[in-house]
């Protein structure tokens, strides 16, 4: 009795599929390391020209949830984000809100 080898034998097409899809790949790869930069970049940028008493001001306004976006800006932006300066905007933003009636 004759035992059947499992591996396929070796052809050019069998050997092209595989090259094929890797060429296909490897530039979306490389293209969203690309975007992963570029969008670094933009927050870095929007940080540094950030006025966080304006920022906060601005969410004080239309949000009443302060510690999730303080927690949010200190997680983009690292040590160019400015607590305090976000937080006292925060308070005189959210000072401008309409109260609720009963």
């Amino acid at each position: 009795m004759r035992l059947r080898t499992l591996a396929a034998p070796l052809t050019l097409g069998s050997l092209m599929r595989p090259l094929f899809s890797l060429a296909l790949v490897v530039p979306f790869i490389a293209g969203c390391e690309s975007m992963k930069a570029d969008q670094a970049a933009t927050y870095q940028d929007r940080c540094q020209r950030a006025d966080w008493a304006m920022v906060g001001e601005r969410d004080g306004s239309t949000s009443g949830n302060q510690t999730l976006l303080s927690d949010r800006y200190a997680y983009i932006c690292g040590d160019m984000y400015k607590d305090a300066a976000y937080k006292q905007g925060f308070e005189k933003g959210f000072a401008r809100r309409p109260k609720p009636t009963s």
